[in-house]
């Protein structure tokens, strides 16, 4: 079970096709027990999408799949930092009890 970090927002560009954004939280534990969160960057197109948004809120149980594109950048603090970005569908998890 994967949750959103926020609601998703529906935005809209100046060729008129509607699309979704938002973030999704991976937690995995590590090593003596560490906890690695990964941030997932999450775009989706059409209809199938954007009918979506409403339910989309902050910590709803979600999965994502689609073409994952991987990219580095310099931080602030002059550090290489990575980010990950999925473009494709998204859904609801509806039968996953709440922890």
């Amino acid at each position: 079970m994967d949750p959103l970090t926020e609601n998703f927002l529906t935005k809209t560009p100046k060729n008129g096709n509607k699309f979704i954004a938002g973030t999704i939280l991976t937690e995995d534990e590590g090593p003596e027990e560490k906890i690695f969160s990964t941030y997932w960057d999450f775009v989706g197109f059409g209809e199938r999408n954007v009918a979506k948004a409403e339910k989309l809120v902050a910590d709803a149980p979600v999965y994502a799949t689609g073409r994952v594109r991987a990219a580095t950048y310099e931080g602030k603090d002059g550090t290489t930092k990575a980010t990950l970005k999925v473009f494709g569908d998204i859904g609801l998890l509806n039968s996953v009890p709440p922890d």
